[in-house]
């Protein structure tokens, strides 16, 4: 249930988007 802090850590843990799309952000 990272959903809200998924702005501040990459996604990468869930796998569904890259940890690279929230990078560019």
């Amino acid at each position: 249930m990272e959903e809200p802090r998924k702005e501040e850590r990459p996604r990468s843990r869930t796998g569904k988007e890259p940890a690279r799309a929230q990078s560019t952000i």
